[in-house]
């Protein structure tokens, strides 16, 4: 086995042990408590609707005695291809949805960051760890920051390209001194809600519900991290 290999290993059982490591007795007596925060929507987060088909990343293949190298190689190919194909169909996209997708973005709820703070506060407020401890107050913190959000494509239907609203981001739980105790990424599609782009721009309320739908996904996987990280079940 190569350094790098070793190195790469090393790393990420240390990840796996982190991940899997739980809050002993002397922290969660700490967690008494939970404040959260305002949550950070950033600002360049709105994402333009995108009716390309995500390919996600490019696919682990083993070269025989290609090493590393030749591993990036055929991976930068294949990013390349699938990038080329991606700018193909989202121009087409936007070229057959141009007034949908300039009237869309006015369909986003505006208080986005009150309806994130009011889900996660409800939900980390029944669940099984946190139940009866959120506090204003509390010195241990949690913050949620949303990286992006906007409509992207769900499926094709009978030649129709079917749009959902779609978030992601991070959580944080940080201590009274500050320090972190659970960082995790998170992202919600609310698939169930697939509808053509212009319905969306059409309707408000499909908006808002649609919205409100990846909303209550994201603190439901909030709060389900963070039993996994005390080590207890919901009841």
């Amino acid at each position: 086995m190569n350094s790098i290999t070793s190195v790469t290993l090393a790393s990420f059982c240390l990840i796996l042990a982190s991940c899997a490591q739980k809050w002993d007795a002397t922290q969660q007596a700490a967690l008494s408590s939970v404040a959260v925060s305002a949550p950070v929507v950033k600002s360049d987060a709105y994402q333009k609707p995108a009716g390309k088909v995500d390919m996600g990343p490019a696919p682990v293949i083993a070269v025989p005695g290609g090493g590393f190298l030749a591993g990036a190689v055929v991976a930068g190919g294949y990013q390349l291809i699938v990038g080329g194909i991606g700018v193909t169909q989202q121009s087409m996209y936007e070229n057959t949805n141009k007034d949908a997708i300039s009237r869309v973005s006015g369909t986003v709820p505006a208080d986005l960051s009150q309806r994130i703070r009011k889900a996660v506060v409800k939900e980390l407020d029944t669940h099984s760890f946190f139940k009866g401890k959120v506090r204003d107050a509390s010195p241990n913190r949690l913050v949620v920051t949303i990286d992006s959000y906007g409509y992207a494509r769900s499926s094709k239907v009978d030649g129709k390209i079917l749009m959902a609203p779609k978030m992601t981001g991070t959580f944080e739980l940080l201590d009274a001194a500050g320090k972190s105790l659970l960082k995790k990424a998170i992202t919600a599609s609310a698939t169930s809600q697939s509808r053509p782009l212009e319905d969306f721009a059409n309707d408000r309320k499909l908006a808002s519900t649609a919205f409100d739908e990846i909303i209550g996904s994201l603190a439901q996987q909030i709060a389900a991290a963070i039993d996994l990280k005390a080590g207890v079940s919901e009841n």
